[in-house]
């Protein structure tokens, strides 16, 4: 009965929550940025051979299936790669310290996505809400060096999302962040004092698709709260647990 009770919490946890992911709040701004890429497609045609080979070289990348890797090689191949052209983020600094930034959209259409350590010389530090949101094109995301806050929905059916890496430095992680992903693999710090709500998709050990793997350091506060969760199931083992 308590077990019923519990997913039935959750469940109503996560109708509150998608309802926080919106539709709409990036068609357009998406829509402005593919013409952009279109056209930038047309004038590097017209390029000569040197242009060519690099032309091929990013279509390897693309080509690289990374759901079909474990996290640890999505981790190793995510770290060799360059970043991603700043001018796909919009940013802010609304609210943040001197120096920082954080992204407010991404208007880019790649499947692997390596976040500037800094963009227009200041340091990004978040992730705002909805920076990502409904995008299905984003398979995997190396997060930047410095980052500390995940907001509410920052990933929100991101549908096609298996992996965000980076996360050593991150503090706090809101409702809703990574939920309607295919996330399943976190790594994170002694840094981490803050899980909000139903910020991933934990409540899937329901429905036997598998717990959410939390690769943390012994005796952190990840690892007690996924204990505390885990001791409410009722049997259900919402997070499996890697300690370090």
């Amino acid at each position: 009965m308590k077990k019923k009770i519990l997913a039935g919490i959750l469940m109503l946890a996560l109708t509150i929550s998608m309802a926080a992911c919106g539709e709409d709040k990036k068609e357009d701004k998406k829509e402005d940025k593919v013409l952009e890429q279109s056209q930038s497609v047309e004038e590097e045609s017209e390029i000569g051979d040197s242009d060519n080979s690099e032309e091929t070289e990013s279509s390897d990348v693309a080509e690289t299936d990374i759901t079909k890797m474990s996290y640890d090689e999505a981790k190793a191949y995510l770290d060799s790669l360059p970043e991603t052209d700043p001018s796909y983020f919009e940013i802010t600094t609304d609210g943040m310290p001197e120096g920082e930034a954080a992204i407010d959209n991404y208007t880019g259409t790649d499947k692997i996505v390596v976040v500037p350590n800094t963009i227009d010389g200041l340091t990004i530090t978040q992730f705002n809400t909805w920076s990502f949101t409904n995008d299905e094109n984003i398979n995997a995301v190396k997060a930047p060096d410095n980052l500390r806050v995940v907001d509410e929905s920052a990933f929100c059916n991101c549908f096609n999302l298996y992996y965000v890496t980076n996360l050593n430095n991150v503090e706090t992680i809101k409702n809703s962040a990574f939920i309607y992903t295919e996330v399943k693999t976190f790594e994170l710090s002694e840094k981490l004092t803050t899980l909000e709500g139903v910020w991933c998709d934990y409540i899937d050990g329901y429905y036997d698709k598998g717990a959410v793997v939390l690769i943390v350091p012994s005796g952190s506060y990840a690892t007690e709260y996924a204990a505390d969760y885990n001791d409410n199931s009722e049997g259900a083992t919402l997070f499996e647990v890697q300690e370090y």
